[in-house]
């Protein structure tokens, strides 16, 4: 027993975890996928403009915190245009919270907090959004830095320094990450009610200066930018699912899937019973916590509730990775319950002390491991790579390509780099509206038959075929035999391009 305890305090273990996270990252951002069409709308916006331009309102229905748009726009100023060079930016804010991360799971929760790192290390979404060239991984980055200087503030130990610190990255933390607002205000609520309570010695002053420096910072962030983003109706529409439903009562069962996102995007499941679990664990965690460590247990608390809040007024979506930056938190209260576990089951025996926690957190731990398959078989969403590739160099003169809504970005970003030539390229009508966006391509496909001619189809991130299942591009497929013979198929993942010959079938 003595032997392990000193293995715990040891950095050996949490050293171990950290390499191993970094090693499933760089795996996946050296696979190098290709930009999906979010990637590729984001790409597109950042390739074409200069920094002055990316404060405007981007195109393609697309929203990006500035910094995070100044530092990939950077990177690829100095390195050149290319998908690996887009994503370092991401990529190192995926390598820093990994550290953060256990820096905070020991401050926070001691050895307990080995379970909160081993999750964050191979789970999935964490693991692909570092080389996502979205800015998921980056809320993540700097929802860690906020709650270990704002831990830093409300120690005993503390100095004018810390809180410096402090006001700085939350003066800049609203510029690299939207929900970073949350948890900034978190932070000041925190501060203030520790001061109110007598447990923070700090002068009233160190407060009013902090609470004035955020929120200038805030204000001048949603003068240059968020304004534009609150008054998209286009990603109004997009994301009024993920807004919570007014009144409360209209919509229930959305409480349910969306906290599912969350246990989704934290332990890689929707399992229905390590969901209940995980609820049980972290309600258990966060009271354990709150006795322990207050302020802490506040941090979390008034984080979760801030951008339930956000979400009730419909300033924020919940749906899953823009609840990313919770994960860390939830794997913390769970790190707090296996704690507390250990220490109750201490009093009962000292083996069961040990097993009791190892076998809960070895079977949480059964669900994010499928992240460890990403050594073997990195995560992609849709490979056009290799499509256009094929297409620069199977496309006869006169040859008209018709690029299906869906792949009209990765296309336009990726057509440049293939030579693919623009002449006679149809583009599919882009609208997150599907019955309208499946009528446009029945209709495209009519004309496209009345003309005759070899068309090139083009498809990518296909996530409609009005109401068909299994292969959606299969029913595009067979859609458009019906108006022309198929005499050449490119396959990729979630990908493809189709010549046909149009005009030889009537309808």
């Amino acid at each position: 027993m003595l032997a392990a305890k000193r293995f715990m305090k040891e950095g050996w273990p949490w050293a171990f975890l950290v390499f191993l996270g970094t090693i499933l990252r760089l795996r996946q951002y050296f696979f190098n996928r290709a930009l999906w069409a979010d990637e590729a709308a984001l790409a597109l916006n950042i390739v074409h403009r200069s920094l002055g331009d990316l404060i405007q309102p981007l195109d393609y229905g697309q929203a990006s915190p500035l910094g995070f748009l100044f530092g990939v726009k950077i990177f690829a100023s100095l390195f050149g245009n290319y998908d690996y060079v887009l994503r370092l930016f991401p990529l190192f804010m995926g390598l820093l919270a990994l550290f953060l991360m256990g820096v905070l799971a020991k401050k926070y929760t001691g050895w307990a907090g080995l379970f909160a790192l081993a999750v964050f290390a191979i789970n999935t979404p964490l693991v692909y959004y570092s080389s996502e060239l979205k800015q998921y991984g980056t809320d993540v980055l700097v929802a860690l830095l906020m709650l270990i200087l704002a831990s830093r503030c409300l120690s005993e130990t503390s100095r004018p320094r810390d809180f410096a610190f402090l006001g700085a990255a939350g003066m800049l933390a609203v510029w690299f990450s939207h929900p970073a607002a949350f948890v900034v205000a978190a932070v000041g609520l925190t501060l203030l009610i520790e001061k109110l309570t007598g447990r923070l010695k700090i002068p009233f002053t160190w407060l009013i200066l902090l609470g004035l420096a955020w929120t200038l910072s805030f204000g001048l962030d949603y003068v240059v930018s968020l304004q534009h983003i609150a008054a998209s109706d286009y990603l109004q529409g997009y994301w009024k699912k993920a807004f919570m439903p007014i009144p409360p009562w209209d919509d229930k069962r959305w409480y349910l899937e969306t906290y599912f996102y969350l246990v989704s995007v934290t332990l890689t499941t929707t399992d229905w019973t390590l969901g209940m679990l995980t609820a049980l664990l972290a309600v258990v965690g966060g009271i354990s916590l709150f006795f322990r460590q207050r302020s802490s247990a506040l941090l979390i608390g008034l984080t979760f509730f801030l951008t339930g809040l956000a979400c009730a007024l419909q300033k924020y979506p919940l749906k899953d990775r823009f609840m990313l930056f919770m994960a860390p938190m939830v794997l913390i209260l769970l790190s707090e319950a296996l704690g507390l576990l250990y220490r109750a089951a201490r009093k009962l025996g000292p083996w069961l002390a040990l097993v009791a926690p190892v076998l809960l957190a070895l079977y949480l731990l059964s669900f994010p491991q499928s992240g460890l398959d990403i050594l073997s078989q990195p995560r992609t969403q849709a490979e056009i790579k290799p499509v256009m590739a094929a297409l620069a160099q199977n496309r006869a003169p006169g040859d008209f390509v018709y690029v299906y809504h869906t792949a009209v970005k990765s296309y336009l970003y990726y057509a440049p780099f293939y030579g693919v030539d623009p002449e006679n390229t149809i583009y599919g009508y882009d609208t997150n509206l599907k019955k309208p966006a499946l009528q446009h391509f029945q209709d495209d496909v009519k004309n496209l038959h009345d003309s005759g001619g070899r068309v090139w189809f083009v498809f990518s991130d296909v996530v409609d075929c009005g109401g068909c299942r299994g292969d959606m591009q299969a029913y595009y497929r067979a859609y458009l035999s019906g108006y022309g013979k198929r005499l050449q198929s490119i396959p990729s993942v979630n990908a493809g391009a189709y010549l046909y010959q149009m005009g030889n079938q009537q309808k």
